[in-house]
C-alpha cells in the first residue's frame, strides 16, 4: 500500500471552508437527538445510563444520519460507506470519518489493520486514493451531556500533522448544547502535537 500525499493545514482549509457549518452543526444536531433519546428511554424506564460505548456508538450513528440529511444534494460532496467506513468526501481533496474523539484528538476506536492504514494515510482496497484521511469528531464533558469542543484533526501514524477547533470558525452555528469553554485550547485554530500514543484508544466504533 503506498502513502497517499497529504493537504497542509492551509490546504485542507480551503478545501473545508465551504462546509464548516453543515459539519459543525450536524455534530452538534447528532449529540443533541442522542440526549433527546436518553431522556426518551428515562421517561418510560426510569434513570437510564448506558456504557460509554453504547453512548458512542448511538451518537455515532445518530451523526452519520445528520451528515447524510444536511449534505444531500452537495455538490462536490458525497457521503456513504467505503468498505463498511461511513465518511464524508469532498471533491478528491479529503475524505473524512467521524468519530469520538481523546483528549489527545485521536479517534476513540478499536485500531483495526483497515484503521491502522487510515492513520498512517495509506492507500488501502476499496478507499479513494487520492483525498487527505481526516477524522471530524467531538469531545465529550464527563456527564456526556455536553461537549467541549468539535475538532478536524490530520493524522500520519502515530504523529498529529493539524488539528483545527471548528465551532470558533462558525458563528452561525446554533449551539443548543452546552459548550463547555477552557477544557481544550478552543481559540487557537492549529496545535502540533507529536508522539501521541495511539495505544490509549477506548471506545467507539470502526466505521
Amino acid at each position: 500500500m503506498n502513502k497517499r500525499n497529504i493537504l497542509t493545514f492551509q490546504e485542507a482549509q480551503q478545501a473545508l471552508t465551504p462546509y464548516y457549518e453543515k459539519i459543525a452543526q450536524s455534530v452538534l444536531d447528532g449529540f443533541e437527538d442522542f440526549q433527546k433519546t436518553s431522556n426518551c428511554i428515562s421517561e418510560r424506564v426510569g434513570f437510564f445510563e448506558s456504557e460509554i460505548r453504547t453512548k458512542a456508538c448511538l451518537i455515532h450513528d445518530l451523526i452519520k444520519n445528520r451528515i447524510t440529511q444536511n449534505f444531500f444534494g452537495e455538490q462536490q460532496v458525497e457521503t456513504g460507506k467505503w468498505r463498511g467506513v461511513f465518511a464524508l468526501k469532498i471533491n478528491d481533496d479529503l475524505f473524512i470519518r467521524f468519530k469520538k474523539l481523546n483528549k489527545d484528538y485521536s479517534s476513540s476506536s478499536y485500531l483495526t489493520k483497515q484503521a491502522k492504514g487510515y492513520l498512517r494515510q495509506l492507500r488501502i482496497e476499496g478507499f479513494p486514493d487520492e483525498p487527505t484521511f481526516l477524522f471530524a469528531g467531538y469531545i465529550p464533558d464527563k456527564s456526556w451531556t455536553g461537549i467541549s469542543g468539535i475538532y478536524i484533526a490530520c493524522w500520519d501514524g502515530d504523529k498529529i500533522q493539524w488539528v483545527e477547533e471548528i465551532i470558533s470558525r462558525v458563528s452561525s452555528v446554533q449551539t443548543v448544547l452546552p459548550f463547555i469553554v477552557g477544557e481544550q485550547e478552543t481559540t487557537q485554530k492549529r496545535v502540533k502535537v507529536k508522539n501521541q500514543d495511539q495505544s490509549q484508544i477506548k471506545t467507539g466504533t470502526d466505521d
